[in-house]
C-alpha cells in the first residue's frame, strides 16, 4: 500500500499554509491523488514531488499560471526555456536593486555629510582648491526654468554608475559675476552638483583653486537678496575684487525640516584679495 500523507503532514513538512494547499487544489494546479469518503485529502508521493516542483517554480518568482500552464505540458526544452527567461527577469531586477542601493547608500552619505556641516555666524574668507562640477544652464524660456534644468542634470547624472542617485534638492545654484554685480539675485545662470572626477555624460568644469567670501542664509530663496547684499558690502569694505561666479550650496533642506524658514545654505563669492 503505498503512503498517503494527510494534508497536516504535508503543511509541516513543507511549511506552507493549509489554506495555501486548498487554494492549489482548488485551481486545480495540485488536486490530492485520494480524496477519501470521510472528507480528509491525502497525498501521496508522488504529490509531494509536484509540491517541489511547484515550490522551486514559485521561488524564482514565476506566477501560479505559469507554473500551472508548465506543469500541464512539461519538457526538458520547456524548463530550459521558462527558467532562462525568468532569470532574464531576475537578473534585470537584481541590476534595479543594485542601482537602489547605490541611491540609499549615496543618500545616507550625502545626508550624514551635510548633517556634520559646522555651521557658523558671520562671513568667513577661506581659500578652497580646484573644484569639479556638472553644471545644467537655466532657460528662463521654459515654464519652469529650475525644475526643468535639475530633471535634466539628474537624468545627464544617472547614465555614470559613479554619479547615479543625486538628489535634487541638494543641487546648487551659480549667479553670474554679472548678475551679481547688477544686483540681480533671481537670474542664476545653471544649477550644478559636486563631482568627484569628470564625466562625459553631463558638461563638467572646474572651479579653480580660489579665496571665497562666504556666509550662511538662512530661510527661503526669495530672502536670499539682503543676504547677497551684506556679502557684497563687506567685499567692498574690504576691498576685495569679486572675480567669478557665486555659487549657493544647499546644506540644511527638506531632508532635515519641514520649514523653508529653518533652510539653510551657504553663499561663496571668489575674490582676489
Amino acid at each position: 500500500m503505498y503512503r498517503k500523507f494527510l494534508i497536516s503532514e504535508v503543511v509541516k513538512r513543507y511549511n506552507i499554509s493549509r489554506p495555501t494547499l486548498i487554494y492549489y487544489d482548488n485551481i486545480d494546479l495540485l488536486k490530492p491523488s485520494h480524496n477519501e469518503t470521510n472528507g480528509y485529502r491525502y497525498y501521496t508521493y508522488e504529490d509531494m514531488d509536484k509540491l517541489e516542483l511547484i515550490l522551486a517554480l514559485k521561488e524564482t518568482g514565476l506566477s501560479l499560471k505559469s507554473i500551472k500552464s508548465f506543469m500541464s505540458d512539461p519538457s526538458h526544452e520547456g524548463s530550459i526555456d521558462l527558467l532562462s527567461t525568468q532569470k532574464k527577469k531576475i537578473d534585470k531586477k537584481i541590476k534595479e536593486l543594485q542601482k537602489l542601493q547605490i541611491v540609499l547608500d549615496k543618500r545616507i552619505n550625502m545626508i550624514s555629510q551635510y548633517q556634520n556641516v559646522k555651521l557658523y555666524k558671520g562671513i568667513k574668507l577661506d581659500h578652497y582648491s580646484e573644484i569639479t562640477i556638472c553644471k545644467q544652464d537655466l532657460n528662463y524660456n521654459d515654464l519652469t526654468p529650475y525644475e526643468t534644468a535639475s530633471r535634466k542634470l539628474k537624468t545627464a547624472l544617472d547614465q555614470s554608475p559613479t554619479s547615479y542617485g543625486s538628489i535634487i534638492s541638494k543641487y546648487g545654484l551659480c549667479l553670474g559675476k554679472n548678475e551679481l554685480f547688477n544686483q540681480e539675485f533671481d537670474h542664476y545662470r545653471y544649477v550644478f552638483n559636486y563631482l568627484s572626477h569628470p564625466i562625459d555624460d553631463a558638461e563638467t568644469i572646474e572651479i579653480p583653486a580660489n579665496y571665497f567670501v562666504r556666509c550662511l542664509h538662512h530661510g527661503p530663496y526669495n530672502t536670499i537678496s539682503e543676504t547677497f547684499k551684506h556679502l557684497l558690502n563687506y567685499i567692498t569694505l574690504n576691498a576685495y575684487q569679486i572675480i567669478g561666479d557665486a555659487y549657493i550650496i544647499p546644506l540644511i533642506d527638506l531632508w532635515a525640516t519641514k520649514s523653508k524658514n529653518d533652510f539653510i545654505r551657504e553663499i561663496l563669492i571668489p575674490v582676489e584679495i
